[in-house]
């Protein structure tokens, strides 16, 4: 993964965890249908608090990797919180994750799913404050 994506999808992370430590400050409700005075964070939202320049629409790489990292430290998929500002529910993207079938029409299953994603992040208490490393996987050869 080139350096400058890299660095994007940590920044993107960093901001996610800001955004989520600062809910935690305030004690907002652990609800993720109280968008946007929440735990969630639109799109455009987290590339401005990210300082990135990223169109919204191509945050599916970064946060498909940011997702990854999660599964791999045993997190929840913080992606989760992150959703589209006219709505409150994440883009369909969220919902096209390797190895599933496709998706073009998000349903009330997709978002029954996507809601109970959300709750466990809002109730995760062992994130860190700081970005880990984001490093690519080598290829096993």
């Amino acid at each position: 993964m080139p350096a400058s994506r890299s660095n994007t999808t940590r920044d993107l992370l960093q901001a996610l965890l800001d955004h989520f430590w600062q809910a935690r400050r305030e004690r907002v409700a652990r609800e993720p249908k109280l968008y946007p005075a929440g735990y969630l964070i639109s799109y455009s939202s987290l590339i401005q608090r990210a300082a990135v320049m990223v169109e919204a629409r191509r945050l599916g790489g970064p946060l498909a990797e940011i997702s990854a990292l999660c599964d791999l430290r045993g997190w929840p998929p913080l992606a989760a919180l992150v959703v589209r500002q006219d709505c409150g529910q994440p883009g369909v993207g969220y919902f096209r994750r390797p190895g599933s079938p496709k998706v073009d029409l998000v349903t009330a299953e997709h978002l029954h799913g996507w809601e109970a994603d959300a709750r466990a992040c809002i109730a995760f208490d062992k994130l860190p404050r700081r970005a880990p490393a984001i490093v690519k996987r080598l290829p096993k050869a």
